[in-house]
């Protein structure tokens, strides 16, 4: 079975929460995708509408930052 999803705000509760992206209690973690014999997804960065400006680059940078560590 194969698995396509072009919308997931997982980083930003992964951060949020302290989680990792390989094993958690959330809709979208590593360990229930093993199942999949091919996998497409995109994460998306979710910024707050009060988070603005250089703040939310930073925002951004954090989260780019959590995916491309637990990648």
């Amino acid at each position: 079975m194969n698995f396509f999803d072009l919308h997931a705000d997982t980083l930003f509760e992964l951060d949020k929460q302290g989680l990792v992206l390989d094993n958690n209690a959330l809709a979208v973690n590593l360990k229930n995708m093993r199942g999949f014999e091919k996998i497409i997804r995109c994460y998306a960065v979710f910024t707050p509408d009060e988070i603005k400006g250089e703040n939310a680059e930073r925002h951004y940078d954090r989260l780019l930052n959590v995916f491309n560590n637990q990648i």
